[in-house]
């Protein structure tokens, strides 16, 4: 999961299912910030 996950530590028990939603929902968070940002730059240089 982007380069911050791997499966095996999931069945290994070092991350439970809820640190894989809590993930997921990091990564949803990081994806929309990005897209906010990018808007916003594209605002600013066609300003």
């Amino acid at each position: 999961m982007a380069g911050v996950w791997q499966q095996h530590e999931l069945w290994d028990g070092t991350y439970s299912l809820d640190d894989l939603l809590d993930a997921h929902e990091w990564l949803s968070v990081k994806r929309e910030n990005q897209q906010r940002a990018q808007d916003a730059a594209n605002r600013e240089g066609g300003a």
